[in-house]
């Protein structure tokens, strides 16, 4: 079972802002702090994997850490995305930054409030994005 929660950039969990901190770094985003629109954290109850998606007016940048230290980091602009809910999250369906073809990425939220809220802001700034 996946909880998730609505946390301002600074109160994600210390491992996943490194990991979004080298992500942007990587791609040459610039300090994403000042353009985070929302941010979520959701936790795996049953693996233990811990998760974030970031929402920019323009980007989406998702992280997952597991317990065993291995990690996942994944960047895309919002204006290329589409998402579609599936079982345990929403499908996230974009170029993806480095990578050569547009593939999806199951990002885990549930269906309580935070998934929901965090699905609706994502819905929001990609129609914002295909439309600036």
């Amino acid at each position: 079972m996946t909880e998730t929660t609505i946390r301002a950039f600074d109160d994600l969990d210390v491992r996943l802002r490194v990991l979004i901190d080298g992500y942007a770094e990587q791609h040459l985003l610039g300090d994403l702090t000042d353009r985070v629109v929302m941010c979520c954290q959701s936790r795996d109850n049953v693996t233990g994997h811990l998760s974030a998606g970031v929402l920019t007016p323009a980007l989406i940048v998702i992280v997952m850490v597991r317990p065993d230290g291995a990690s996942m980091r994944l960047g895309g602009r919002l204006a290329n995305a589409d998402v579609r809910r599936g079982e345990g999250g929403i499908h996230v369906h974009t170029q993806w930054f480095g990578v050569n073809e547009a593939s999806a990425y199951l990002l885990p939220l549930d269906e309580g409030s935070g998934g929901t809220y965090f699905l609706a802001a994502l819905r929001t700034q990609i129609m914002a994005a295909r439309h600036s």
